[in-house]
């Protein structure tokens, strides 16, 4: 074989080699999220994952856009977190749950302003896998929280040096299929009236539905307004129309 010849073949060889090499890294940047997604959904279909010590590296979490090198005035944090893919029972098309327990916002200081003992918020499976962050349902228990309506009538937290507005990703609440509430306590700070309201005990089992092109929900749900030394136990349940074309609601206050 002549120098010319040999060449070439050489050359040839390399080009094989790098084809070869290329092909196997493309199948591995392909394979591996594939095979390392499936491991995560073959261990959260076995059993509750718990997540708590890999949320650490990112907690506490702002509540708002701030510039850069400022505290934000409300931070989220959490001790315990756990997610739970329940397609044993519910099925393949059964969504995602991530329940949250002793769930705190800071303030700027770092004391802790509103508390809630567990939350939990179920999301489309489906929805996930295409980037978007849908709301089936939601559940708190054991919240005490401090809201403030500002003159112009807008309600945000009360948190000192809190503005209107905020980042964070957008939630879809278009398919909120449940929410429900247990021994929940809110306090509102009206600057319109300057008097400060209290609702305690709020419980809730709510289904919403899509009734005539507009939200409505059904269930029941009650609570004990206290305004200074008066207050008023209101309890309501609510259920769709024998025409399915609205919902009624009855309220009893005492």
């Amino acid at each position: 074989m002549s120098d010319a010849g040999a060449e070439r073949s050489r050359v040839g060889r390399v080009c094989v080699r790098l084809a070869r090499a290329m092909l196997l890294t493309t199948a591995a940047v392909i394979a591996v999220p594939v095979v390392i997604a499936g491991a995560v959904l073959v261990r959260l279909a076995a059993a509750p994952l718990d997540v708590s010590s890999l949320l650490r590296h990112v907690m506490p979490v702002a509540l708002s856009d701030v510039p850069p090198g400022e505290i934000p005035p409300g931070r989220l944090t959490t001790q315990r977190a756990h997610v739970a893919w329940p397609v044993r029972a519910m099925g393949w098309g059964a969504p995602l749950v991530v329940t949250l327990d002793d769930i705190a916002v800071l303030d700027r200081t770092g004391a802790v302003a509103d508390r809630i003992a567990r939350g939990e918020v179920t999301l489309g499976m489906h929805d996930l896998w295409h980037g978007r962050v849908v709301l089936r349902g939601v559940r708190v228990s054991g919240a005490r929280m401090r809201l403030a309506r500002q003159a112009d009538g807008r309600v945000m937290l009360d948190l000192p040096g809190a503005r209107p507005g905020g980042g964070g990703m957008p939630v879809d609440l278009s398919r909120l299929h449940a929410l429900a509430l247990d021994d929940t306590r809110i306090t509102l700070a009206d600057a319109l009236t300057h008097l400060t309201y209290a609702v305690e005990g709020v419980h809730a089992r709510l289904t919403v539905l899509h009734v005539g092109g507009r939200f409505g929900a059904v269930g029941d749900a009650g609570a004990r307004f206290v305004l200074g030394d008066d207050e008023a136990r209101v309890r309501a349940q609510g259920a769709p129309l024998p025409d399915g074309r609205g919902v009624r609601w009855s309220v009893d206050m005492d």
